[in-house]
């Protein structure tokens, strides 16, 4: 059922009439990493939404070829921010993969890791497997003896940054400093059990702000890696499940993890969703929150989701210029996806770790003593390079960086 009470066009009609607005100016050629990787149409935004209207009606049949097309999309949508069409790619490529879902089950690897985004109790099991790896050793020993050599899952796995031991958040945090208003954080499934620094950073800094801030128990997985992979059903049953836990009296929904912020925009939720940083950001700085100085150079990565669906990546720059001497440079080549792209490392290691090795490369260039992102599977991908590379550049959220330089109020 659609918002105003009609019942949705069927899928075939949806894909078709988004694929119509696609006008073939190609303009969105140069922007797209698999198409210039080897400049074959099929690879590339305005070949995907032919294959995919031909899908819809009917012309041509689900093969291998074309699935495999489809799925080699990094799905950073770049080429709908220089679209002057506006084609809602994302929203076509959902659609496109809900299609060829009809008769295709996902892999058993596939299953059992969307299976897991939505079990909290499991996600965190493992990451405190990976914990006690990363301690005792085992994940250097393994890493020196090459045991990633023939599993792509086992190298991501032994090259995971140094990762802190899941921890729970309290449902309630009050604002530290005169209060502006209450906001809801969002946890996500990954971040909630491999990132709980970044989170409580957050939560700090917001209250240090001048909020309130709910951590709601009942709250799930954004849904995204449900929604691109065709799983709409998944994808809209834990929709319906966020709605219910973020309903309430709330200025924003907080969300540290610009992929999830991405996917909770088009979630229709009951209360605006806002990007960590970007929230932040717009805020004015209070003056009883002294900063101290910084010497060190900091590179900013720009995700995708936050350049070409937030339109937010730009926020960053002034927040971290409240450092007083902190060296503020955009990591080169921050225009292009650096390969992380939800699953995709995991689905097309090789062509993932061309893309990073991109941005290594300008790392090592430019020789910044940390370098920032507000994804956090961007900074797990980088920072798992960097640990291939032997390279201790640290890879954290820029409201980490911001709440060690700022003197908390009494």
């Amino acid at each position: 059922m659609q918002p105003d009470g009609s019942e949705p066009l069927p899928l075939s009609r949806q894909i078709d009439q988004l694929a119509d607005q696609c006008v073939k100016c190609g303009l969105c050629l140069p922007h797209c990493p698999t198409y210039q990787a080897d400049l074959t149409e099929n690879e590339s935004p305005r070949g995907r939404i032919a294959l995919l209207q031909a899908l819809a009606n009917g012309q041509l049949e689900a093969a291998p070829k074309l699935r495999a097309h489809i799925d080699h999309c990094l799905l950073c949508r770049r080429c709908e921010r220089v679209c002057p069409s506006g084609v809602a790619y994302g929203r076509l490529f959902d659609l496109g993969q809900q299609l060829l879902a009809q008769d295709r089950r996902p892999a058993r690897a596939a299953r059992l890791g969307l299976a897991l985004l939505t079990r909290p109790v499991g996600l965190r099991a493992l990451v405190r497997l990976i914990v006690l790896g990363q301690r005792s050793g085992l994940a250097a020993l393994g890493r020196g003896l090459g045991l990633g050599r023939h599993s792509t899952l086992l190298r991501r796995g032994l090259t995971l940054p140094r990762l802190p031991w899941p921890r729970s958040l309290a449902p309630h945090y009050p604002a530290m400093t005169p209060r502006r208003g209450r906001v809801a954080l969002f946890t996500g499934c990954v971040s909630a059990a491999a990132d709980s620094r970044t989170l409580g950073d957050t939560i700090a800094v917001l209250r240090y702000f001048g909020f309130d801030v709910t951590v709601p128990a009942t709250q799930q997985c954004c849904g995204a890696l449900h929604a691109h992979s065709g799983q709409h059903a998944q994808a809209e049953q834990l929709a319906a499940r966020n709605r219910r836990a973020f309903a309430g009296e709330f200025d924003a929904i907080i969300v540290t993890a610009s992929g999830c912020a991405s996917q909770l925009l088009e979630t229709d939720l009951p209360v605006p969703v806002r990007d960590a940083v970007s929230f932040i950001a717009n805020q004015s700085w209070p003056d009883s929150l002294p900063v101290r100085a910084g010497d060190e150079t900091v590179a900013v990565h720009e995700p995708c989701s936050a350049q070409n669906v937030l339109r937010a990546a730009n926020d960053i720059y002034p927040l971290l210029e409240h450092i007083p001497g902190l060296r503020i440079l955009p990591l080169g080549d921050n225009a292009t996806c650096c390969g992380a792209a939800g699953s995709y490392l995991l689905r097309y290691p090789a062509f993932a770790d061309q893309l990073r090795a991109r941005k290594l490369a300008h790392v090592e260039e430019q020789h910044p003593d940390r370098l920032v992102t507000t994804n956090i599977g961007c900074a797990l991908h980088l920072q798992s390079g960097l640990v291939e590379q032997h390279n201790l550049i640290p890879v954290i959220h820029p409201l980490t960086l911001l709440r060690e330089y700022i003197e908390a109020p009494a």
